[in-house]
């Protein structure tokens, strides 16, 4: 069909062309021509392929310019009124026609009936001062009729108003862009814009509002929602998931096992700072939740890493080197025992060996004083033997495997953290000494799991130590471990005893004093617990004696 037009199309001077009547159709050919038969027969031969179907074929022609009114000489019109059913895409033609860009056409609602109004510069474009332009092509245009807001090129266009009103925030101007020429021409023919617009677009949502109901009787949200999906809401998907986030993060900070070991704390504030699990508030509370319950379960009682990861997780090789648990695993240890990172295999196997994974059942061992236990195991014949010589009992995690109960305890047990103050009770008491258990600093899987005998056999268990930072992270831990609950560790307690000694070191929150890791660290001073022994001790004799 366009090579018929060009054929019927001839050149045009001077020859105003008729005005009156009107052209309807789905789809529309008008041509500036100098005779109304060249129109005619275009419209014709149009018709015979089925292009056109036209209740009238003469268009309305009319000029515009500083000469048409003034009474000189007429130029060839070059504004072209054409009333059809639909907006046209008159320029998409006129770029195929002539390899030239349409730079200046006007599609204009009528007052009655739907009226398009198509301006053309078939002589000459004024510039904004009035002065005339010259046209670089007079060329014939097709009006192809069709539903601009449907047409594939307005795609970018709803995206974008789409992408805007999912913000969940107010919306009041459309950008969209960068666009090629068939999107920049669609969006003008939509919008019934004078000229092209460039290759970024901004259009005020109150006119595409206004443009899309006169059109097709639906706002944008309505046409969008249609055509791409439903409109979502990010600014309260982004409140959601900042609750979400933040319920997750109390939740690690307020656990049972973080509250129970303070220590922990900094270690919890790094997981956070290290943000979700793949994005993922639901699979980083998983995680989180394994690796809690194996802080929970350590100290362990000596399992080979893969047994204590079966028990605990299900899985023998969830604790794996490599593993993110395992990863998390460590860095708790690390915190808890205030050590430095380890950097090989070799130390990685020491932190987990001091956490009481893989020990040796010989070398694992706790030391007991005073402590009658009735029964025939090995474990009660060896304290009962040892407290009646007035000599500490030193009990080995294997010994302490083969007797699976104690049959009897002490109503109440000491717990100290440092030999030295068995030492002193020994030389005080003899065989009349107290029922004293020590941990030896940090406590082992043997330590653990005697004073968890003590306690399940009815034994109330009273923990001291040293008054420094290491010293109230141990205590927590046992503590934590064993239910002991802590003895003479008050602030008032360090208070009184402070005076000359030892750096604290790092000192981190107590969790049965919220003061005491303050004063500690405004007095700067250590209480080692070697300094009161003898005061602690005489509490014992006036406590059992009563």
């Amino acid at each position: 069909m366009l090579d018929a037009f060009a054929d019927l199309v001839t050149g045009f001077e001077d020859t105003p062309l008729p005005r009156a009547g009107t052209l309807r159709g789905d789809l529309i050919a008008l041509v500036v021509a100098p005779r109304q038969r060249l129109l005619a027969e275009l419209l014709a031969a149009a018709a015979k392929r089925g292009a056109v179907r036209a209740e009238a074929v003469t268009p309305r022609i009319t000029g515009v310019g500083p000469d048409w009114s003034s009474g000189r000489r007429r130029r060839t019109p070059h504004r072209m009124v054409l009333a059809c059913d639909q907006p046209s895409q008159a320029r998409l033609f006129h770029r195929e026609m002539s390899v030239t860009e349409l730079t200046f056409a006007d599609f204009v609602p009528g007052p009655t009936t739907p009226y398009w109004e198509l301006v053309r510069d078939a002589e000459h474009r004024l510039f904004e001062d009035g002065r005339e332009q010259t046209p670089e092509a007079r060329l014939p245009m097709l009006a192809n009729i069709v539903e601009p807001q449907l047409s594939p090129a307005l795609r970018p266009l709803w995206q974008a108003v789409h992408a805007r009103l999912s913000t969940g925030r107010p919306v009041s101007r459309i950008r969209v862009g960068p666009l090629d020429l068939d999107q920049r021409t669609a969006i003008a023919d939509l919008l019934g814009s004078a000229r092209l617009p460039g290759d970024n677009v901004d259009i005020t949502l109150a006119r595409l509002d206004q443009v899309l109901r006169e059109r097709t009787g639906r706002d944008a949200r309505d046409l969008v929602t249609q055509l791409i999906g439903p409109v979502g809401d990010r600014a309260a998907q982004r409140r959601e998931a900042a609750a979400r986030r933040a319920e997750l993060w109390d939740w690690l900070a307020t656990h049972p096992v973080i509250s129970a070991q303070p220590a922990l704390t900094d270690w919890a504030a790094g997981v956070r700072r290290a943000g979700l699990i793949d994005g993922s508030v639901a699979r980083t509370k998983e995680e989180l939740g394994k690796v809690l319950e194996v802080l929970a379960e350590l100290p362990a009682a000596g399992q080979p890493l893969p047994a204590f990861s079966d028990d605990v997780l299900d899985d023998p090789h969830a604790l794996d080197e490599g593993k993110r648990c395992a990863n998390l695993v460590m860095k708790a240890l690390v915190a808890i025992y205030d050590v430095p990172a380890p950097v090989d295999a070799p130390e990685r196997r020491a932190l987990w060996e001091r956490a009481g994974i893989a020990d040796d059942q010989l070398s694992s061992t706790v030391l007991g004083a005073g402590l009658r236990i009735v029964g025939d195991d090995v474990v009660s014949g060896i304290l009962r033997l040892c407290a009646d010589s007035g000599v500490a009992a030193a009990l080995t995690l294997q010994q302490l495997r083969a007797a699976s109960t104690l049959t009897s305890a002490p109503r109440e047990v000491w717990v100290f953290e440092n030999p030295s103050v068995l030492a002193v009770a020994l030389d005080r008491f003899g065989a009349h000494c107290p029922p004293l258990v020590c941990t030896s600093g940090w406590p082992n899987s043997a330590g653990i799991l005697l004073l968890n005998r003590l306690r399940e056999a009815g034994s109330t268990l009273h923990y001291h130590g040293d008054f420094d930072g290491e010293g109230l992270r141990i205590a927590a831990n046992v503590v934590a471990r064993t239910g002991a609950a802590p003895w003479r560790m008050s602030s008032a307690d360090y208070l009184t005893a402070a005076a000359d000694g030892p750096p604290v070191g790092r000192v981190t929150p107590v969790p049965w004093d919220p003061d005491l890791a303050g004063h500690l660290s405004e007095v700067g001073r250590a209480v080692p617990e070697e300094r009161l022994a003898n005061a602690l001790l005489d509490e014992i004799v006036r406590r059992t004696t009563r």
